[in-house]
């Protein structure tokens, strides 16, 4: 090759793209190779492009956010789907204060929506739909501290957190009255976490052989009987007591601590507590 044409291809490289020709100089390229010389000029543009393509659009999310305010009584975020080409060359064109959410429909499945913004100024009217994703906040009861087997968790041991609502899965316990009184099933329960109805259990309010009173209520009267108790019991559990005058064994429910209530025929009770 001569002279002239070899300093001529090392001081340049011609690449010839679909749009234009880039030139570039061998003192640019340095000891990289041409492959990986182009990649780094590419991964620049494109970052330049991003760049430049991105405007702030935050009036938009204000002005979704001032139109579901008064519908959603909870804290709530939202944020908006990527914008492309299309979104952007309309809403540049759009007036924010003439700008009005005309449509917003809350999707089932995800906290997912979709809107049609309408710019009231604009001839012919200016419109376009926008999707995105609504995040409500749920007011539950956690523990303030780590509860341990066999401790039971009293009203000081709660605090009320907000937790997103994709977090709240599997039937989250909503109500503080609903943990007060209850242990962990087994294992610990961690402090600061929404807890489900299998994690926990009611403490128990009755034991094997403790003294209890038996109840009947009717609309007319109350009955009473002393008796004993042959099964460790919840709140709420069916548990077996022997009447201690008449000595027989009958089913009923704890409804309160040493008091188990029973249910069926009144003659039947009648019999039992006589």
């Amino acid at each position: 090759m001569p002279m002239k044409g070899t300093l001529r291809f090392l001081m340049m490289v011609v690449t010839f793209c679909t749009e234009t020709t880039q030139i570039v100089h061998a003192t640019d390229i340095g000891n990289q190779s041409l492959d990986s010389y182009f990649k780094d000029q590419k991964h620049l543009q494109q970052n330049t492009v991003d760049e430049k393509s991105s405007t702030p659009y935050g009036w938009i999310t204000d002005l979704i956010d001032q139109n579901i305010r008064g519908k959603v009584e909870k804290r709530f975020t939202l944020s908006l789907d990527a914008l492309n080409h299309r979104h952007q060359s309309i809403l540049q064109k759009m007036n924010p204060e003439a700008t009005q959410v005309s449509d917003f429909i809350l999707l089932t499945h995800g906290g997912r929506f979709k809107c049609i913004l309408e710019d009231q100024s604009s001839s012919p009217l200016l419109q376009t739909e926008l999707t995105g994703r609504l995040i409500i906040y749920h007011e539950v009861p956690v523990l303030v501290r780590s509860i341990n087997s066999g401790e039971t968790i009293r009203e000081e041991d709660i605090t009320i957190k907000e937790i997103p609502e994709n977090q709240i899965t599997g039937g989250v316990i909503v109500e503080k009255n609903a943990l007060i009184g209850t242990q962990p099933k087994s294992g610990r329960l961690l402090s600061g976490r929404p807890i489900r109805p299998h994690q926990i259990t009611h403490e128990l309010l009755l034991r094997k052989g403790a003294l209890v009173t038996i109840t009947y209520k009717t609309t007319n009267m109350v009955l009473q009987a002393k008796g004993r108790s042959l099964d460790h019991g919840k709140l709420g559990s069916v548990v077996r007591v022997t009447n201690i005058d008449s000595n027989q064994t009958l089913e009923g429910v704890v409804s309160s601590p040493h008091e188990v209530t029973i249910g069926g025929p009144e003659t039947e009770l009648l019999q039992e507590l006589g």
